[in-house]
């Protein structure tokens, strides 16, 4: 690709990334334009005139989290965006709608006076908004990975799908339950909370399998290293060379005893313990000793028959 096209789609990227952030920028600002002031001469007026109106300070903070959540998402895509198409941009436009009816939605949920279908109606467009909101940028994550448009790590367009169908599942699925209970918002904060902390068990899981991975450890009994004979058994039994390389202080203490200094002994299949040949010296150096020494036997004195085992 030419230099000067490959400008061009970059400047087109950025332009687009910089006409969304002023757009939901202003959506943000409209919420809080329309905020009741608390009226009252003294403290208890005062404090009676913000209950009054708790459900609109209630729905600026909801609104607020959910535009600044889509922002979030939006950001972190359009991060890795190289280039733009016509595709791409009508996405976009329809995910600024579902942005810039927020404010709008907002003065639906703080209407008094309704019965319980006209309360469905209110908060399930509410709803409906954040689906259409979460789908739009779900569709602009599969466009740019279909025409590679963008250069997405795998981690973060998983993140990004998850965070999407959460969002779908939790509006999506309080919108028919507005028709039987009034309190079906409740799904809009108890789903993202639930989906939060699978992410963090997800995480966690993860980074206890990569330590796994990298300790090559998990799952396998320490083997005791000790300067007795069951412990140089087990040391034996686990492999050349492996008890004195996972446990060499204890080893060192168990064969030289305490007060020598700790050394990293070499395992049986090191050099220095092959076995002299003749006319050659020990091959082990100063300060170590054989892997195996040679059981010397007493002989009997002359005269003298030789003890049996067993035998005082």
């Amino acid at each position: 690709m030419p230099d000067d096209e490959v400008e061009t789609d970059a400047r087109a990227a950025e332009r687009l990334t910089y006409f969304s952030d002023a757009v939901v920028a202003i959506a943000i600002t409209l919420l809080a334009i329309d905020l009741p002031v608390p009226a009252g001469v003294t403290v208890s007026a005062f404090w009676l005139s913000v209950e009054h109106d708790d459900g609109h300070y209630a729905a600026f903070l909801i609104s607020f989290v959910v535009i600044a959540a889509a922002w979030s998402d939006h950001h972190e895509l359009f991060a890795y965006v190289q280039r733009v198409d016509g595709r791409l941009r009508t996405l976009n436009i329809w995910w600024l709608l579902s942005i810039v009816l927020n404010p709008f939605a907002t003065k639906l949920l703080v209407v008094s006076g309704q019965n319980l279908a006209t309360h469905a109606l209110r908060f399930g467009f509410y709803a409906l908004l954040q689906v259409l909101g979460s789908a739009m940028l779900y569709a602009m994550l599969r466009h740019m990975k279909a025409r590679r448009l963008a250069d997405i790590p795998a981690p973060v367009s998983t993140s990004l799908t998850r965070k999407s169908y959460l969002v779908m599942a939790s509006f999506g699925l309080s919108i028919p339950v507005f028709f039987v209970t009034a309190y079906a918002w409740v799904f809009w904060i108890v789903g993202p909370i639930l989906g939060g902390q699978l992410r963090r068990q997800r995480r966690s899981r993860s980074k206890a399998v990569e330590l796994c991975s990298i300790s090559d450890g998990c799952g396998q009994r320490p083997v005791a290293d000790t300067g007795s004979r069951r412990g140089r058994a087990r040391r034996a039994r686990s492999g050349p060379g492996r008890g004195a390389a996972a446990h060499g202080s204890g080893g060192q203490r168990g064969r030289r005893g305490r007060g020598w200094p700790r050394q990293d002994l070499p395992g049986p299949e090191d050099h220095r313990f092959r076995p002299a040949r003749s006319g050659e010296d020990p091959p082990y150096g100063r300060g170590a000793r054989p892997a195996q020494r040679p059981v010397r036997r007493r002989r009997p004195a002359p005269g003298r028959p030789a003890a049996r085992r067993g035998s005082r």
